[in-house]
């Protein structure tokens, strides 16, 4: 066998492996690998930023969480409901309260679960943390919090996503228990109206 035909030969060898390399990173089960790592990381984030009451950074987690993380009708739905500072002002009330009694917190974000399917434009997840209080650098209480959060990824958005809703999953859980009593209660007058 010539040299140059084990050369051609090695070289044809190299080009197959990497196009299985190629087609198995496009496959669709890494496809979706990749945007479930992807969106589970981006809602980490998000949180992490939503729940930062540190002085140090939460004037920079809050400009990234309303202008890069969520849309503006959910920023909006949250500062009204009082789970983020509606202004920049507010912010720095926080910065200031916080620096004068040498108080912080810490996030941990303990899980990020997918409960729709992962490659919809739509994805819900289930996010699962807490934050603890800090005074002088020691720690002290733990809040847990529990969250279903939607995000947004399509096409035309260029691989950054967004949150689109973001609730309590307590309150959520209570909610579906009112509608079903209140339809059960519906469905009780219907057959005592029949009577």
């Amino acid at each position: 066998m010539s040299g140059d035909h084990k050369i051609n030969k090695a070289l044809l060898v190299n080009a197959s492996l990497l196009i299985s390399i190629i087609s198995a990173c496009n496959s669709p089960q890494a496809q979706e690998k990749n945007r479930e790592e992807l969106l589970e990381k981006f809602v980490s984030g998000a949180v992490e930023h939503m729940m930062d009451r540190n002085p140090e950074t939460i004037q920079q987690s809050m400009t990234i969480l309303t202008r890069d993380e969520m849309t503006e009708k959910l920023v909006e739905r949250l500062q009204n409901q009082k789970l983020i500072p509606e202004t920049d002002i507010s912010v720095l009330k926080i910065v200031d309260e916080s620096k004068a009694s040498h108080s912080s917190n810490t996030v941990t974000v303990a899980s990020v679960t997918p409960v729709s399917p992962i490659m919809q434009p739509e994805v819900r997840f289930h996010v699962v943390g807490s934050t603890t209080d800090q005074t002088n650098g020691k720690p002290g209480a733990t809040h847990p919090f529990d969250f279903n959060a939607t995000c947004q990824l399509t096409e035309a958005m260029d691989g950054f996503p967004r949150l689109t809703d973001l609730t309590s999953a307590g309150a959520s859980a209570k909610e579906s228990e009112t509608t079903a009593a209140g339809d059960a209660h519906s469905r009780t007058k219907r057959r005592g109206h029949h009577r």
